[in-house]
């Protein structure tokens, strides 16, 4: 009897909009391309030509992709790669070894929208990462892409975030194929951090030199910092 009444009361303060912590943890939500659109015209207060305009290249790009998803997503600030997805069920064994790695950047997300699409650049793997960068420019000039608002390969906090929250939404295991996503973030000893491995055994974080190899490959991701 006391534990429907004590589901009944918690039922009843959702419905009149309190928010519990255990529910509010999520820091990433997808967007629909309209809620986009809405976000950058109120928040960033740019002209509706500007924003329909990128938000059409974003979509032609991931359109080319054969992805029709969420390709917007609102990330909340302060989640870090050892505080919070060394602590995922989602990730293997929760990341254990990743707590004591000495990380140089392991900086936590920041209030933003991140342009993301859960597909690796197409011709990305096998090549290092200057030849990466260059792949990456020449996808910004053909698909008129602002580049000014790029943040490298992002970093290895938000790639888990993003990879995590499109694996709840949709139960598909980013990047495909088990292969391992170039991140921004750098181990004590120079080397880049990768995320991927995603199978069921949960996402893997590692890392690699930076040379080519077959395995490892980036996506395309954007951030647009919003105010606190």
């Amino acid at each position: 009897m006391l534990i429907s009444w004590i589901v009944v009361l918690v039922m009843a303060l959702v419905v009149f909009g309190f928010r519990f912590p255990l529910f509010s943890r999520s820091y990433v939500k997808p967007l629909t391309d309209e809620q986009a659109i809405k976000l950058f015209l109120r928040l960033k207060r740019w002209r509706q030509p500007d924003v329909d305009m990128m938000v059409a290249n974003y979509r032609r790009y991931a359109s080319d992709l054969d992805y029709t998803g969420p390709v917007f997503w609102k990330v909340k600030a302060g989640y870090t790669l050892k505080k919070h997805a060394a602590r995922n069920r989602d990730t293997w064994h929760k990341l254990y070894y990743v707590r004591d790695w000495p990380i140089v950047n392991d900086e936590p997300t920041k209030d933003s929208i991140v342009f993301w699409v859960p597909r690796f650049v197409r011709g990305s793997t096998d090549k290092d990462v200057p030849q990466m960068m260059k792949l990456k420019a020449e996808l910004r000039l053909r698909y008129d892409l602002p580049g000014h608002r790029g943040s490298g390969f992002g970093s290895a906090a938000l790639l888990s975030a993003l990879i995590l929250a499109h694996y709840k939404l949709t139960g598909e295991r980013v990047p495909l194929q088990c292969q391992y996503a170039a991140s921004d973030t750098v181990h004590q000893d120079g080397f880049r951090l990768n995320g991927g491995g995603f199978r069921e055994s949960g996402l893997i974080i590692s890392y690699w030199g930076g040379y080519a190899h077959a395995n490892v490959g980036f996506f395309l991701l954007d951030m647009e910092e919003l105010e606190s």
